[in-house]
């Protein structure tokens, strides 16, 4: 996924993640940031399962953003949604 292509929102809102978690001035997406194995579990019990990729949360939207290093990024309602990790690579980062 490349950083130019996210919506400027969502653009703000990765550079954010990226200062924060790696504590770099960045405007790009590389290999390392795809880290984790996600499964994001939804109020009516389905739940959808990412590798590669991370998340951030916007509370304020009461919505989660899933960035994925090979698909793309998707936004669900974050109301009664649970994230759960299931793998985090990359450990010696962040």
């Amino acid at each position: 996924m490349r950083y130019e292509d996210l919506p400027q929102y969502w653009q703000d809102k990765v550079t954010g993640y990226i200062k924060e978690t790696f504590n770099e001035d960045r405007k790009r997406l590389g290999a390392e940031d795809f880290r984790h194995s996600i499964v994001l579990h939804l109020p009516d019990k389905s739940f959808v399962y990412f590798n590669y990729a991370f998340y951030i949360v916007d509370r304020e939207k009461n919505e989660v953003g899933i960035f994925t290093e090979h698909c793309g990024h998707h936004v669900f309602p974050f109301c009664d949604a649970a994230i759960e990790l299931l793998k985090s690579e990359w450990s010696n980062r962040g």
